[in-house]
C-alpha cells in the first residue's frame, strides 16, 4: 500500500478564475475538466465595423452581437474611415459585454 493521501490546503483564487478542488483517494480528473479550467479567464477580441448598414455583415449590429457572443472582454470595436453616419433603424442595440466603440474623429 502506498503513503496515505495528503489533503491540500485550500487556496484562495483571483476573481473571475475557476476554484479547482482536490480529488478524493482514488479519483482523477478526466478530460473534460482539464479543458475547461482556462474558462473563467478574460478574453479581449477587437471588431471592425466596415459599413453604415443597419445590420449584417461589417454592420455596428453584428460586431456589438459579436462582441457580446465572444466573452468577458473587455472588447474594442472600431469603426473605419469614411462611413459616414450610421443610422440605426432596427431594435436597440444591447450591449452585454464590456467593450470600448472607437471611430474617426469628425470635425
Amino acid at each position: 500500500m502506498g503513503a496515505p493521501a495528503r489533503r491540500q490546503r485550500a487556496r484562495p483564487t483571483p476573481a473571475g478564475y475557476p476554484t479547482l478542488r482536490t480529488p478524493g483517494p482514488g479519483s482523477h480528473f478526466g478530460p473534460e475538466v482539464v479543458s475547461t479550467l482556462g474558462s473563467g479567464v478574460a478574453q479581449a477580441a477587437e471588431f471592425t465595423v466596415r459599413n453604415n448598414a443597419d445590420s449584417g455583415p461589417g454592420s455596428l449590429r453584428q460586431a456589438v452581437s459579436d462582441a457580446n457572443a465572444a466573452g468577458s472582454g473587455p472588447h474594442t470595436i472600431t469603426i473605419a474611415e469614411g462611413l459616414g453616419t450610421i443610422t440605426l433603424t432596427g431594435a436597440q442595440i444591447d450591449i452585454t459585454r464590456k467593450m470600448a466603440i472607437v471611430g474617426p474623429a469628425t470635425g
